[in-house]
């Protein structure tokens, strides 16, 4: 779907939450907007949330121009389905969707792009578990002083297997 200044969120779909749609006639009180496969849906005006950007999916979510649950979403699901499983938020906080299969994410050539790099490639280096763990060896050294590592999700969503990757 081409966006363009009449592209919104439509809330509500059955499967994906949220979808791209475009804007096609308004009311005094809601917007007629069609969504995938030309389907109509009737919003409420106070409750659209206009597409004011391409729609990307970068590597850290404040790189995104706006900050919405539709935009989120967006973002975490085409990365997800490009294999890219983790997602920053800033440089402290990676967010990870389980891929509910075997990735070839933790190789000992992954582990080097973040272990012992300097800061320049370091840095630009993508959102990963082992990134995370680098952080808090590097912040150990530096200070001294204890780091700690959140990990929280629903029953399911690989905080066993997550804490098991950054012990590694």
């Amino acid at each position: 779907m081409n966006l363009s200044e009449n592209s919104i969120w439509i809330p509500n779909h059955p499967v994906h939450h949220w979808v791209p749609g475009r804007i096609k006639s308004t009311t005094e009180d809601s917007v007629i907007a069609e969504g995938p496969g030309g389907t109509s849906h009737t919003i409420p005006k106070s409750e659209v949330l206009y597409i004011k950007q391409p729609l990307k999916a970068p590597e850290d979510l404040l790189q995104l121009d706006d900050f919405n649950e539709p935009l989120v979403l967006h973002t975490l699901k085409t990365r997800y389905l490009n294999s890219q499983i983790y997602s920053a938020v800033g440089p402290p906080v990676v967010l990870a969707v389980n891929p509910y299969t075997s990735l070839d994410l933790y190789t000992e050539a992954h582990k080097h792009l973040y272990r012992g790099s300097d800061d320049l490639s370091f840095t630009a280096a993508p959102p990963h578990l082992f990134k995370i763990a680098e952080q808090a060896l590097r912040g150990l050294r530096r200070s001294g002083q204890s780091q700690s590592i959140i990990i929280t999700g629903d029953s399911g969503a690989g905080k066993t297997e997550s804490t098991k990757i950054l012990l590694n």
